[in-house]
């Protein structure tokens, strides 16, 4: 697998021996991020928080397991919504330099009080103590579904208005985040992340559901028109502009964080009918507001027929534990256009290194799922 850092970066930062505390450190840009601090040997020591465990369930490849077997890092299973387990690993593990929040709930399945724990009071108790303890900077990431739908390019300064649960608390969070007295903070609001080690965003899923409708030789349909908005940002340009941030960002700053091919769905989904020979068809807004009469049923009809379908095929290429969740949920089948303008960044001197989504971002992202038996090896029979 081709490494993180495609191009060398010549941020100062780099060149320091810094240490860090890095929250939510396993999911899928904190496993990127932790790469790219470990390929550019710029740390004295990492601590990373997460609930999930290393070795059992991070979905690393076995390959790379042994980069983050480092006796500079270390890894803590913690409760970021309880005070004292977080203030634990300042008093036993600290100073730190720098912490990074990239942890939050990002599960559709799960309730209210689940985002409100592990969203919002986490992100107000990480930084109480951030700025308790005199960290230098705390990044925050949250994300663009806190703005409201458009279909032009919003910036930072553009209406909130945040319809998914997830956005909700992300949003909760960044307020809380501003009210902390002397807490040198940076937000970043990205669109849709993809890349290496997502086994769950809007890529992937999108990704195996128009795989199982051309192994099941069935037409795909989805809702609203051809032009709804899905503005996307590789997962390298997000850990990139992290560090970015750490080096240029001041207190309070906020960043939106998209690629420049303002994504529209029907446009991502060429990609996947390329791949797959499938045929994937939007259906407009008219079709759509009739299924929406009809909503919990059709999603119902929808995902009995994609868990069917995701068994059989799991069977058939003997797939054993993949962590892809083929079920969708009502507040991913809404009209959300999300239309983000990633340029303030770019002014400061920031620069995407992935500013196109292309078919070797796909076949990327299909390798390491395949690798590690998590996808269907349609390509190899």
């Amino acid at each position: 697998m081709e490494s993180i850092r495609t191009l060398p970066d010549d941020f100062s930062v780099l060149q320091n021996k810094s240490t860090y505390l890095v929250l939510g450190g396993l999911g899928f840009v904190g496993k990127n991020f932790l790469e790219y601090l470990i390929e550019a040997d710029c740390f004295e020591k990492i601590v990373v928080i997460d609930k999930k465990l290393l070795k059992l369930n991070a979905y690393i490849p076995k390959s790379r397991l042994e980069k983050f077997d480092n006796p500079k890092i270390k890894f803590l299973q913690k409760d970021l919504s309880k005070e004292a387990d977080v203030r634990s690993v300042f008093e036993e593990h600290g100073p730190f330099d720098y912490v990074i929040n990239l942890a939050a709930e990002t599960r559709f399945d799960l309730g209210e009080e689940s985002h409100k724990r592990n969203t919002l009071l986490a992100a107000n108790i990480c930084g109480t103590l951030s700025a308790e303890y005199k960290v230098k900077k705390f990044i925050h990431l949250s994300t663009a579904f806190v703005y409201t739908s458009s279909s032009k390019p919003l910036r930072e300064d553009a209406k909130l208005d945040p319809s998914r649960i997830q956005a909700k608390y992300s949003l909760a969070a960044e307020r809380a985040i501003f009210r902390i007295p002397d807490l040198n903070y940076i937000i970043l609001r990205p669109s849709i992340i993809y890349g290496q080690y997502d086994v769950s965003g809007h890529t992937t899923v999108s990704m195996a559901i128009a795989l199982l409708y051309q192994l099941n030789n069935q037409k795909m349909y989805v809702l609203w028109d051809k032009d709804k908005r899905t503005n996307i940002i590789h997962v390298q340009d997000v850990v990139r502009a992290i560090m970015f941030a750490l080096e240029k960002g001041q207190k309070g700053d906020m960043f939106n964080l998209s690629n420049e091919d303002n994504m529209t769905q029907d446009k991502l989904f060429e990609f996947f009918r390329k791949m797959f020979k499938v045929h994937i068809e939007c259906v407009g807004k008219f079709k759509s507001h009739l299924v929406k009469l009809r909503f919990d049923s059709v999603i119902a009809e929808m995902n009995d027929k994609h868990m069917r379908w995701w068994f059989s095929a799991c069977q058939k290429f003997e797939i054993n534990n993949s962590p892809i969740n083929v079920m969708v949920y009502r507040e991913q089948l809404e009209q959300h256009d999300l239309c983000i303008d990633g340029s303030a960044i770019k002014k400061l001197g920031f620069v995407y290194k992935h500013p196109h989504f292309n078919e070797d971002d796909v076949k990327e992202s299909l390798k390491y799922l395949v690798d590690q038996k998590y996808f269907p090896n349609i390509f190899g029979q």
